[in-house]
Formats: structure tokens, C-alpha cells, sequence
């Protein structure tokens, strides 16, 4: 698990009527670049600050509003349809001191001009996990300063998930633990425990697949594991439960689609990205080391450790959900993994470099030391094609003013309740479903899917299948995808007996739909034109 870049920003809402003032000059970027996004199979959205420079990537509008206000996304009212699947892209000008505060009241003054978005606080009663404290609270009081941080404990493939915390406010726990036991936590955690201060912790639980297995066959398992919400209630003392509970919300009253046109020039007026490391060490990787990681660190350092060429070329031209689509190279790309650590100049000792900035200095140091060239183009590729099933689409018609959103969550199903993925979308296209597949289950999916449907409205539906390591006959990525390979019109097996199903089964019986595999479409594909393997590794 990677080292927690962001902490969590507790901004105070503010009452009464709209919120979309004019703020002061203090509290506005000196200039600020906002564009729409290019469409990217890779899209999440992405926060960074160094050196003066704010970036904010494939945002939806909803992600700005969640940072700009200190909320979670399920406590966004209202908005146009669009605001969870139009994405934006914001580079901005901020004095290089300026505290994490400030940028937040920033980008609420940004997206006031630039968007006309307008927002009031209110309150309404959601589902939550109410996280407050226990008879006996075992957390100790942080004795340093700095971000909320956790870092993994031990090193290679652990029965636990095991972290290492430090200033963690109660607030930073409920948002950041959220996220990293999103598989317990599937609605927003809020904080009611009335603890003030910032605490240091280690945390150790069992992912919860992997409790599932357990519970399932006790007899095969030497190791039972405990859950998230166990592990919280043993080891630190606190309570974690679901609970309906009136919490604040923002309510958007309008926003425009469009962003107002940027300054002329502005791009000249934003303080430069870094594009190369000031120093680096390139080494093969240790033979036998299971530990997989790229670690910005405070300073400009970058660590990189045991991580295959090939990917470390997808990383920086934004290939990684898609390496299928690398072409042309060797074969030992895929087999060669290697350890870098690197330095840039001019960032703070309390700073780590963006992930962006990270991308651009590791794909200038595969140039140089493996005298990489590449080139971008469309090719005919493998792909999915989601087409409508024999019997007819199931699909439900959307309400058009609904707002489009898809949520994924863990559930329970069939005969043995066996775990289950459930992906429930609203006001949602084809075009748009057939997009996420290769994201929502790249297990089963293992190329690009795109849309041949024909059907060209928005529905509401939900589809729910068993992660493909636990349905029969499903061992390991691309198992039951390529072992029907001679029928590319019946990918995958049939569902489990014991009540799982898969992916494509899903699709079918659930959706009306059929995903038909060896077909071939243009896509955009990265070209290795030339690579040496490593000669001077400094």
C-alpha cells in the first residue's frame, strides 16, 4: 500500500444562504489554467502541490466540490446529471508557502468564478458508519507534527493488513480509513467519538476476500484472520457500527457545465514542472524480493523498488490499466524488474513530488538509460464488444434529470453467501458501462470493452457477480476468459453451484446483454520503437 500523499482537510461550512461569494485576493490562485479532460480509460482523479504549483486531474465536478468543501461525495446533493462523469483538469499559481487550507479555499473561490458554482450547507440523515469511542480508548497522543501518515508494517505478501499511523485526528481517521477498508467501510465514516487530539497507532486487519475464504473453509484456513471493524474495537479501542445519522450536507444549487475561457497566456504565468531527476541509481531488482513499490518521498525523493520495465513504461505514458496496448517491445520488458531511487531538486523536506510530476521523471530516465523511444497511434486491438443478448435488453429506462453516477460496493449472495461485487449505476449510457467493465472487473475483462448495443438512451440498473478467484474454475487472471477461447461468443464458465456467477453471466442474465470476446477494434496503443536493456546502470 502506498504511503498516504494527502491528509484530510477540515474546512468549516459555512450557514444560512448560497455560498458563492467573491473572495478575497488572498484566497484566490494568481492565475489558474481549467479545461476538460481528454477521455482516458485511466481516469481518476488526481490532487498534487509543489513548488507553487496546484494540480488537479480528471476531476469530475463532483471530486472538486468533495475537496473544496470537506465532504464525502455521498453527501453532495442535487447538481445537473453530469457532475460525477464530466472531467476537468485544473493547473493553478499558489505562493509556494501557502498551507493546504488555503488552496482549498482557493479552488472554492475557482470553481465559484470559473464554473458560477453556487452551494448551500444543509442537513439531511444518510447512512453512515458512526466511528465513536470504546470504554477503554488505546490510542496514543502523537508527540510529533505533520500530515496524517501511514506506512505499511513488514515487507512481502502478509496475512494482514498491517499500518503504522501517525497524527491521526479522529476526523483523519473516519476519511482516510474509509478508503483504505473500502471493502468494510462501504458508506462514509463519521467521526463521533469527541476525541480532540492527534494520535499515533499501528492497525492490523484481514482483507476482507480473504476473511470471506476462511469463513468459508475454516478446516483449510491455519489462520481465521479479523475483520476491520474487530481489529478497530481490539486494538484501538474504538467502535465502528452503521447507523442512520443526520449529518451536514451540501446542497448544489447551479454550476455551469463549461468552464469561463482561461486568460491569454496563462499557461506562461504557472510555475514550470519538473521533467527530469537531478540524480538517479538504476539496479536490477533483488533476485526473490516479493515487495512491489513507487514511493514519492518528502524532498524530491523517489523510490522505486522491484517494479517490471514494462510497467514502469505504462506508469509514465499512462498505460498501466491498459499494458495489452504496449507494442513492438522484447519479451524480457515484462520479465526485468528494477529498483531506482532518485532525486529532484527544489521541493520542500516535507514535500513529496505529484504522481504526475513522478510519471514525466521516470519516463525521461527509461529515455536515457534504456534509450527508450516511443511513439502513440491507433491499431486494431483486441477489445470486448458489449453487444444485446438473444432475449432482449433488461435494462430500465432513466429518469433523463437523475444525475449519472455509478457506485461499487461488497455484498453477500447465493446459496453459501458467498462475497459479491455490486456495481449499481443510474441516468448511465452503454457507451459509458462498457468503458468501466475493464476497471470494475479486469479479472474477467481483461481488454478495453466498447459498445455496439445500439441502444443509444440512459438507464438505471444494478449488476452483481462473485470476484473471479472464489467462482469455480476461475484460477488466476485470464483462466476462464482464454480457456473458451475456441467459442470467443461464450466467454468465461458457467456460474458457480454454490451460488456465485460470473462476470459475464451477470452481464447476461441480469443486464440482457452479451460480451463477445475476440474482436478487434482501432485503438490508441503505445509504440516501443527502441530499447536497450541496461548497460551502466549510474
Amino acid at each position: 500500500m502506498e504511503r498516504i500523499l494527502q491528509s484530510a482537510v477540515l474546512a468549516t461550512l459555512l450557514c444560512g444562504a448560497a455560498i458563492a461569494q467573491t473572495a478575497p485576493a488572498s484566497q484566490a490562485f494568481d492565475a489558474a489554467d481549467v479545461h476538460v479532460s481528454t477521455p482516458s480509460s485511466n481516469a481518476f482523479m488526481r490532487v498534487g502541490f509543489s513548488r507553487g504549483r496546484y494540480e488537479v486531474h480528471t476531476a469530475t465536478m463532483l471530486d472538486l466540490i468533495t475537496i473544496a468543501y470537506a465532504v464525502d461525495g455521498e453527501s453532495v446533493y442535487g447538481g445537473p446529471n453530469w457532475l460525477e462523469t464530466d472531467r476537468f483538469e485544473i493547473a493553478a499559481k499558489a505562493p509556494a508557502d501557502s498551507s493546504e487550507a488555503d488552496r482549498v479555499a482557493m479552488l472554492r473561490a475557482l470553481l465559484a468564478d470559473r464554473f458560477k458554482l453556487v452551494v448551500h450547507k444543509d442537513e439531511k440523515p444518510l447512512d453512515v458508519f458512526a466511528l465513536t469511542a470504546g470504554k477503554k480508548v488505546q490510542l496514543k497522543e502523537s508527540t510529533g507534527s505533520g500530515d496524517a501518515d501511514c506506512n505499511p508494517v513488514g515487507s512481502g505478501p502478509q496475512p494482514y493488513i498491517a499500518l503504522e499511523c501517525r497524527n491521526f485526528s479522529m476526523a483523519d481517521f473516519a476519511k482516510q480509513f474509509r478508503q483504505m477498508a473500502g471493502g468494510y467501510v462501504t458508506h462514509q465514516m463519521v467521526d463521533f467519538t469527541g476525541l480532540k487530539g492527534t494520535y499515533d497507532f499501528t492497525l492490523k486487519w484481514t482483507a476482507r476476500g480473504r476473511l470471506r475464504a476462511a469463513a468459508a473453509n475454516p478446516e483449510g484456513e491455519a489462520n481465521p484472520g479479523i475483520s476491520f471493524f474487530e481489529a478497530v474495537d481490539k486494538q484501538l479501542g474504538l467502535k465502528i457500527t452503521p447507523e442512520k445519522r443526520s449529518v451536514p450536507v451540501i446542497v448544489v444549487d447551479s454550476v455551469n457545465r463549461t468552464p469561463t475561457a482561461n486568460a491569454a497566456g496563462v499557461g506562461k504565468s504557472l510555475p514550470d514542472v519538473p521533467t527530469e531527476f537531478e540524480v538517479a541509481t538504476v539496479k536490477p531488482a533483488r533476485p526473490g524480493n516479493q515487495t512491489r513499490r513507487i514511493q514519492p518521498k518528502p524532498g524530491g525523493r523517489i523510490e522505486v523498488e522491484n517494479i517490471p520495465l514494462k510497467s514502469l513504461i505504462a506508469l509514465s505514458w499512462s498505460f498501466e490499466q491498459d499494458e495489452d496496448r504496449i507494442v513492438g517491445a522484447p519479451k524480457w520488458i515484462e520479465t526485468s524488474s528494477y529498483d531506482i531511487v532518485a532525486k529532484t531538486a527544489d521541493f520542500k523536506m516535507t514535500e513529496p513530488p505529484p504522481f504526475d510530476t513522478v510519471r514525466l521523471m521516470i519516463g525521461a530516465l527509461l529515455k536515457e538509460r534504456f534509450k527508450l523511444a516511443v511513439h502513440t497511434e491507433d491499431q486494431p486491438v483486441q477489445v470486448w464488444e458489449l453487444v444485446v443478448g438473444k432475449r432482449g435488453s433488461k435494462l430500465k429506462e432513466a429518469d433523463p434529470a437523475s444525475r449519472s453516477t455509478c457506485t461499487r460496493s461488497a455484498g453477500d449472495g447465493g446459496a453459501a453467501n458467498v462475497p459479491m461485487i455490486n456495481y449499481s449505476c443510474t441516468n448511465t449510457t452503454m457507451v459509458q458501462l462498457a468503458a468501466a467493465m475493464h476497471n470494475i472487473a479486469p479479472a474477467y475483462v481483461d481488454h478495453v470493452a466498447v459498445d455496439a448495443t445500439g441502444l443509444k438512451g440512459a438507464y438505471d440498473f444494478t449488476l452483481s457477480w462473485t470476484p473471479k478467484g472464489i467462482v469455480t474454475g476461475q484460477a488466476g487472471r485470464g483462466g476462464g476468459d482464454r480457456a473458451n477461447a475456441a467459442d470467443p461468443n461464450q466467454p468465461g464458465v458457467a456460474s458457480d453451484p454454490s451460488g456465485g456467477i460470473t462476470f459475464f453471466d451477470a452481464v447476461e442474465k441480469q443486464l440482457g446483454l452479451h460480451l463477445e470476446g475476440g474482436r478487434k477494434r482501432p485503438q490508441q496503443v503505445l509504440v516501443i520503437d527502441h530499447i536497450e536493456q541496461l548497460v551502466d546502470e549510474n
